[in-house]
């Protein structure tokens, strides 16, 4: 599918999937851990941004997105979506 669809569905199957479980997203995404659960967390939170990537460096390599560092820019995605969804899950 198109570029865009496709980090529409990642970012939409890790919102939906939070929304559907919200005790448990919320455990996964926000709630006080300790260090070894929070590097956990990291690892969860690496695989949706390394999926992203991906995509984001497809559409730059074929001209469909400006220049940029795909990594960066999925992380802030993945990000960004985990803590809009920190409100709606508490």
């Amino acid at each position: 599918g198109d570029l865009h669809d496709q980090v529409a569905s990642v970012i939409g199957t890790f919102a939906g999937r939070a929304l559907s479980t919200p005790r448990l997203a919320y455990a996964l995404l926000a709630e006080p851990v300790d260090a070894e659960v929070e590097a956990e967390r990291l690892v969860f939170r690496r695989a949706f941004r390394d999926v992203i990537a991906a995509r984001i460096a497809e559409g730059v390599a074929a001209g469909r997105l400006p220049q940029q560092d795909p990594e960066l820019t999925a992380a802030l995605l993945v990000g960004g979506v985990g803590e809009a969804l920190v409100g709606p899950l508490a």
